[in-house]
């Protein structure tokens, strides 16, 4: 089951990878094997 964290504040850097970072600069290109992809679906 997923769990579901209320978000309080749209300010809380812990949203940047998901709201604020673009697909390339989620991906790094000096060390891919570091990178982060997101992926979304319905729950």
């Amino acid at each position: 089951m997923a769990a579901i964290i209320p978000i309080l504040d749209f300010e809380n850097p812990a949203l940047d990878v998901y709201a604020r970072l673009s697909e390339n600069q989620l991906v790094c290109r000096e060390n891919p094997e570091e990178g982060l992809f997101i992926a979304e679906s319905a729950l």
